[in-house]
């Protein structure tokens, strides 16, 4: 027996009971507005005397907590412990006829029993079986967790009535080991079925849960969402709590409540969201929340192995060829493909460059013998403990960078490349057949040439930015779509998507982790704002800026580098809103009819016979050393009317007042104010025109005038001031003295003798 040792020697010892790749956590209770938080740490913290102090019985996975990320003594965090505690032995439990490890008296007659493991079981294990003993009265019926704090040497007691009693090591026997069978069996006690981790759908929180919303405006939670998906709340029963532990754990995803405090063991999830509800939170029954539930399962409907009556052999045998390849992977290569993801628990797989989840990966290397000791533990399991030995990869999380490696760095951290260059190799073909459709359908040689361009600059080049957009349109049916399907086929099916303009809407936008952005019947929505389209569109087209969001649901959003090619088709002539001084679109317009259903079915067949591939080989060779990618493009007339059109009544009316040098406008300068200036215009325009000063100054914007903003002069005030172009060069104190000057009548008034 050695009842001298000090706190940190009996650290040092539990913390040698963890394997490798695992660590012991400590635990400290402190003050928290009316109660306490429990913060867990590792045990290398340097301990103060008027701390109190705990360890978890769980061996908790390095791999778990990656630089930067908060230390969390979860049982998500763990598969196995490392000792059992028997709890308030000699006042509210029953002594163990088995001597343990070690004794600690936690306050004035109250101990603790401690046994150390010599073959450590899983947390499921663990808890079947301490459940048991609980029930045999060997220990406190709310001390049932598998990740259970424990008082070490040392550690304070701050319950009311106990003085800051610091806990004292009565007896210590370090030679003392035992398996979880030697225990129940001393204590007669025989454990129900092992916990097992549940293979279910996850519903995953998508932080819209008004009951954890309304906890939070109550200042009722503790802390944050943990990797397992639950919050510390203030439990409703918190006075009850003799230890002045106050914190309950809440699960947003299931509304689910839970207290593992002796007193609390009423307060199930019902009971809990009743309180809510009587308290003015928002009224809920505890279940699965539907609106998750229908997210999730929407999702693994989608995943369903076909049936035989409705077969999908293509699907079959992808997933078969793929299923045969990962499972020729051996556990010592496990390391040398797969990079572990932070924050999101999951795989990047660095050759096929896909992300796959912990319960997928576990599935797939199912059959590796991977073992913790003499126990099997899961392929993920096995991976975090061995990724520091291997030298596996930790990445921050992943991106799409086309053209870039399996690993690139953004900002200084390293992230998984989704990207994979999906390019169908070219023939040496004639394309004849496809240059005619183009040249049938786009006339003008300079305006087909640079659609060629573009086409093969982004073949050539997937890290090249086209700082602008093309948009094909004319009337329905003429062929345009199937002008572009030789080059959208060289891209690649992995790295092109056909989007609508509903879906630019959205506020999700998986389509960005593409190359190209292919939109089909492009068309301005009729809501109020006609420019609406045009701004959403703007951080796709041009770069800067450099990164952009990608929005998927029921997943973190992901920083896209920004190398997307937009290419639109549309039967509108007025299918979006530009203003004249756009440098973002490349506009044409085929004036041609209908393709026949026999000249259709001609050129498809010419493109599934190898007309396809020889395209994509005309486009690789053609040469696009000289096209300047990040230029403004050509002004086409098609551009120009559509230009014209994009103006409403308002601003259409302006823009003839302006170029036409009527009235305010004849000298070729006006200044503010400009409410009065267009109230002076209204008795000309059309009737139902309104006009304001947002029209007014993009008819500015369209005329060419430019605006000088705040100009003064020696005598005169500050106004703002806009100018035709020839007068640009003029001294702004002179420009600014012509806005005293009265303007021309727009109108005569002439009385007549009656």
């Amino acid at each position: 027996m050695n009842n001298n040792t000090t706190h940190s020697e009996f650290v040092k010892y539990l913390m040698s009971l963890a394997p490798e790749g695992e660590t012991l956590l400590l635990v400290r209770q402190k003050a928290h507005r009316k109660g306490y938080v429990w913060p867990a740490m590792l045990p290398t913290v340097k301990i103060r005397p008027d701390w109190a102090v705990y360890a978890n019985t769980a061996s908790f996975i390095l791999a778990k907590f990656p630089p930067g990320l908060p230390i969390s003594a979860a049982a998500a965090n763990a598969t196995h412990c490392l000792f059992l505690v028997l709890d308030d032995v000699g006042t509210k439990s029953k002594a163990s006829p088995l001597p343990p490890t070690w004794i600690i008296e936690t306050s004035p007659g109250n101990f603790q029993w401690g046994y150390v493991f010599a073959e450590q079981p899983t947390t499921g294990e663990f808890s079947a079986a301490i459940r048991a003993i609980a029930a045999a009265g060997y220990t406190d019926g709310g001390a049932i967790n598998p990740v259970r704090n424990v008082r070490i040497p040392g550690s304070i007691n701050l319950k009311q009535g106990r003085d800051n009693f610091a806990s004292v090591l009565v007896e210590f026997h370090p030679d003392r080991e035992f398996t979880l069978t030697d225990i129940c069996d001393a204590l007669g006690v025989v454990p129900g079925e092992a916990d097992r981790p549940a293979h279910l759908p996850v519903l995953v929180d998508d932080g819209a849960d008004d009951v954890l919303g309304w906890l939070h405006s109550q200042g009722l939670v503790l802390t944050g969402v943990n990797p397992a998906g639950w919050a510390g709340v203030v439990c409703p029963n918190a006075a009850a709590h003799s230890d002045g532990h106050i914190e309950g754990r809440y699960l947003p995803a299931s509304r689910a409540f839970t207290c593992l405090h002796e007193h609390c063991t009423e307060w199930d999830s019902e009971r809990f969201l009743e309180w809510v509800e009587t308290s003015g939170g928002p009224a809920h029954q505890s279940g699965l929340r539907s609106d998750l539930l229908a997210q999730t399962m929407s999702g693994a409907l989608a995943k369903l192995v076909p049936t035989p009556a409705f077969p999908d052999p293509v699907a079959e045998i992808v997933a078969e060829v793929d299923q045969r390849q990962l499972g020729r992977e051996q556990k010592e290569q496990l390391h040398e493909r797969w990079a572990y993801l932070i924050g999101s628990d999951a795989f990047f797989d660095m050759i096929d460059r896909r992300v796959v989840t912990r319960q997928a990966f576990n599935a797939v290397y199912r059959h590796l013998d991977c073992k913790r000791g003499k126990a099997r533990i899961e392929a993920g399991v096995w991976f975090d403990q061995q990724r520091d030995v291997k030298g596996a990869r930790i990445l921050q999380g992943v991106t799409y960078a086309s053209g870039d490696s399996a690993l690139c760095a953004m900002e200084g951290d390293v992230y998984g490349n989704t990207w994979r260059d999906a390019r169908q190799p070219g023939s040496s073909g004639d394309p004849g057949v496809w240059l005619d459709h183009c040249a049938h359908l786009i006339p003008d040689s300079a305006e087909r040439n640079h659609v060629f361009d573009c086409l093969a600059y982004k073949l050539q080049n997937p890290r090249g930015k086209i700082n602008h957009a093309i948009l094909h349109a004319s009337l329905q049916g003429c062929g345009k779509d199937s002008l572009y399907a030789p080059f959208l086929w060289a891209i690649g099916d992995r790295n092109h998507t056909a989007i609508s303009s509903d879906m630019l809407h959205s506020s999700f936008n998986p389509y960005l982790e593409k190359e190209v952005y292919f939109i089909q019947e492009l068309k301005q929505t009729d809501s109020g704002d006609r420019r609406a389209l045009e701004n959403r569109l703007k951080n796709l087209i041009a770069a800067p800026p450099e990164f952009i969001q990608c929005n998927k649901k029921n997943q973190p959003p992901v920083s896209v580098v920004n190398r997307g090619f937009v290419l639109c088709t549309s039967n509108e002539r007025d299918a979006i809103a530009l203003p004249s001084t756009d440098r973002r679109w490349f506009v044409i317009w085929s004036d041609c009819a209908r393709m026949t259903t026999e000249e259709g079915i001609r050129l498809w067949a010419w493109y599934n016979a190898g007309g396809f591939a020889a395209v994509a080989g005309w486009l690789y060779r053609r040469d696009v050393a000289a096209f300047a990618a990040g230029a403004t493009p050509p002004h086409t007339e098609a551009k120009s009317l559509l230009c014209e059109q994009s103006l409403n009544g308002a601003e259409a009316f302006l823009v003839d007042q302006i170029a036409s040098r009527r009235g305010d406008f004849a000298a070729g300068v006006v200044g503010g104010p400009f409410y009065s200036l267009l109230d002076r215009l209204a008795g000309s325009a059309p009737a139902g025109t309104k006009l304001y000063p947002a029209a007014l100054f993009h008819a500015f914007a369209e005329a060419g005038w430019s605006d000088l903003g705040r100009v003064r002069s020696v005598e005169l005030n500050y106004k703002r001031v806009f100018c035709a172009p020839e007068r640009r060069a003029e001294p702004r104190s002179d420009l600014r003295r012509a806005c005293e000057v009265a303007p021309a009548p727009i109108m005569s008034l002439v009385k007549t003798a009656p």
